[in-house]
Parts: C-alpha cells; structure tokens; sequence
C-alpha cells in the first residue's frame, strides 16, 4: 500500500490555522489539526456504504508508524466485514464490565450519529433532562418497567405530550441496542398504548407581513450570544429545521450553499440549500466568532457541541414572544405561506423545506430540476424580508 511520504518533522512542522484542516498520510488516515494546535490521528473508512470517522489517538504520543499500524487493525476489521467503530464501542463495554444506562445510551447515540447527527444530538438533550437523572447510573439489567414509567409521567405531568412519546421511543431503542449486545434479556419500556393520548398543536403562524417585520426587526436587534443572533436571523431566510440549522457544520458551508448528506435529514436523503447574498453575510461575520469550532453554531458550554435544542426558542421567549405566537420552526410555515401567496412554484418550495419525493429517482431528477429556481426565490424571500425591515422602519415615528 502507497503511502503519502510524512515524517516526525513535517508532523511537528504543521501549524493551527483558523479552522480545522486535515492532512492525509495515506490509506484513509489523516493527521486533523485544531485550532488550538492540538493534532489528532483519525482513520476515514466506508462501513454498509456510509463514510465514518475514528480517532486513533493524539500526536505525538501516538507516533507514526503507530497510528498506521492502529489503522491496518481495523482495516483488518473491515476485511472481517465488521464495524471497527462498533468493535471499539464493544471493547470499551467489556474493559468497563458495568452497563450502566447511560452509559449504553451514548453508546447508541454514537452510533446513531454515524445514520442522522440531529436526531442523535435531539436524543441526547432529551435524555440529559429527563432521563439521565433518574436512571443514568442504573444497570440496564436492573431498570425496571416501572422506573421507565414513572419518567414517561413526569415528562405527560410537564404538559410535554410529544417529547414523551419521543422518549419513550428512544429509552426503547437503547434497550434493544443492549439486547442485540447481550448486555439484556428484555426491554421493558412501556408500549406506546400506556402514553396519554395528546393534541398535535400545530405551530404558530405569522401571515400579516408587518408583524413579520416587527418580529425580523426584534430578532436584528437581540443582545445575546452573536451565534443565537446569527440563527435566528438565517431561519427565516434559509426555512430549514431548525434541528438542521443548530447542528450545521463549517465544512457544510459552501460558497453559495449549504450541503446536508442524507444522514443530515429528516427524510435520509440529501439536501442542498441556496444561500442569499444577505445570508452569505451573515454567515462570514459569524465564522470570525465560530471559525474555529467544528459547528457553525456551538454550545455555550463546549465548542466541542453544537448548540442546544431550546436556545432559539429560549431567545424567542426573552425577546417577549410566548410559545402560542411564535416558535423556532414557525418561521418554515411563515415561508411556505408568504411564498405560495407571491406565486412560487409549490414544488420549488416543498424542496426547499426539505419535502423530497420518497421516489429517489424521481427526487434525484427534481432536485435538479429545481435547484437553480430555488436559488432565485430564495434571493428574492431574502430580499423581500430585507424590504420589510426598511418600509417598517420608514413608517416608524420619529
């Protein structure tokens, strides 16, 4: 195998710059530079037709001629037909030889973050609030039905109908992860039945266009974090899930658009979304406060994690907007709505809401049928919000 010529010196000799770059030696390895000048080994390989990532350690503690005999290893295991990620997750359950739930939890987040990052990210803020506290530090063989129920009722008790079902779900999904493992014998989360039943609420709408601009022009003027300023001013411009949106990578963001691959989506397939000239502004003063994390929209915490499922929502609430009136992903309906009424091709705009065809031929062919449309409407929404701002500052009194 063709090794890319690398050295002791050439490795010490690389130097962080603004963002994170990477540089191959060979056979899917990379040395990954931050931009804090830490340098990483990572092995990229292909595993059931999806591209995965995993670290092999630290330079130079790792050397080398170290990171690559590490990399023939699981090379060897693809060989094998099996996941050297899955392996490593196994491995780590075996040395620790307890299965607490939390433990098996971010197991299977990892795991399902290799398929779909938001819905990974989605689950981990929910297990963090209303899971991990009660059973977190639970056998999985000693949590019992009961202790499952009585986390399902405090989240129906809250008045947080959907986020339960949600979370029924997922406790369900970790305990099978742990029965394919053998680490259980059986899952005993209640069956969906046991939940109350709960109105779907659908979410607030804005049709009256000087609302809207009393709302854009609120959110222009939010004194908080830049990066929640920066979100809240793309979601009306980009109509994307908001999910989509918080967990956005740099290396996501092209020149004139932002590319999901189909672990990135709600609907598993691809996604490509038009940016306007006022959101390419945006998004280039934001890089100059979050250039050097790996998300476009980091948490407050740790750069390392993207931003948390209810801090747009949360500004929403500090800028005065109750839940009834107005929500993260109202600004989707708020789009679709304004854009059918000005005569937008509904496919046009059902693309761009992510909306794709089940058909993947077919979607494949409307997808590029429809791109360079969108690009043109999504210029003209942003320069239409951009009018609202300016005739409802000119109709202010001075």
């Amino acid at each position: 195998m063709m090794e890319v010529p690398m050295n002791a010196s050439e490795l010490k000799a690389l130097k962080p710059k603004k963002s994170l770059y990477r540089r191959t030696a060979g056979g899917g390895l990379y040395i990954e530079v931050t931009p804090n000048g830490s340098k990483l080994w990572r092995h990229r390989y292909r595993y059931s037709g999806r591209e995965n990532m995993l670290t092999l350690g630290k330079y130079p503690k790792v050397s080398l001629k170290e990171a690559r005999r590490r990399r023939d290893e699981q090379r060897d295991l693809l060989d094998e037909g099996k996941d050297p990620s899955e392996e490593r997750r196994y491995e780590n359950f075996k040395r620790s030889g307890t299965y607490n739930f939390k433990v098996v939890a971010e197991a299977f987040q990892d795991a399902l973050a290799e398929k779909t990052r938001t819905s990974a990210e989605d689950t981990r803020a929910r297990f963090v609030r209303w899971v991990y506290p009660y059973i977190g530090n639970k056998l999985v063989d000693e949590i019992s039905f009961r202790d499952v129920m009585l986390i399902i009722q405090r989240i129906e008790f809250a008045g947080r109908g959907e986020t339960a079902r949600r979370t029924r779900a997922a406790i369900s999904r970790v305990f099978r992860y742990a029965m394919a493992r053998g680490m259980v014998t059986s899952d005993p989360t209640p069956l969906k039945e046991a939940l109350k039943a709960h109105e779907v609420v659908p979410y607030p709408n804005v049709t009256d266009p000087k609302k809207l601009a009393g709302i854009l022009k609120a959110i222009d003027g939010y004194d908080g974090q830049a990066s929640t300023k920066a979100g809240l001013q793309l979601l009306p411009m980009l109509l994307c899930r908001p999910g989509e949106l918080r967990t956005l990578r740099w290396d996501e963001v092209h020149e004139d658009e932002i590319k999901l691959d189909e672990s990135r989506t709600k609907q598993g397939q691809p996604h490509i979304i038009p940016l306007s000239n006022q959101a390419k502004a945006i998004l280039s003063e934001l890089h100059e406060v979050t250039g050097h994390s790996l998300y476009v929209f980091p948490g407050v915490r740790s750069a390392d994690r993207c931003m948390s499922d209810n801090t747009l929502n949360a500004a929403l609430r500090r800028m005065g907007y109750t839940s009834d009136e107005l929500v993260s992903h109202s600004f989707r309906k708020i789009g679709s709505t304004m854009l059918h009424e000005q005569g937008y091709d509904s496919a046009w705009i059902e693309r761009q809401l992510g909306h794709t065809d089940r058909d993947k031929i077919r979607a494949v062919y409307n997808h590029a049928q429809h791109l360079e449309g969108r690009r043109k409407m999504m210029q003209a929404w942003s320069d239409y919000l951009t009018e609202l701002k300016s005739e409802s500052s000119a109709s202010d009194p001075a």
